[in-house]
């Protein structure tokens, strides 16, 4: 593996952990309650795996 292509997958890893760290904590100031914050990470939880190319191709239960 190159090092440029290595600095690049890195500079990719941390935008995207940057992102997920800006969600969850704009759930954290949103949520009144500590069931809030579970409600905002299911539904973000579902939207992940209905969107996921991997998890899109497995059938789903009736």
């Amino acid at each position: 593996m190159s090092g440029n292509y290595k600095q690049n997958l890195i500079g990719a890893i941390d935008v995207l952990d940057f992102s997920l760290e800006e969600l969850l904590n704009s759930y954290r100031e949103a949520a009144r309650t500590e069931r809030d914050k579970g409600t905002y990470f299911e539904q973000l939880a579902i939207a992940f795996l209905m969107n996921d190319p991997v998890s899109v191709h497995r059938k789903r239960p009736q």
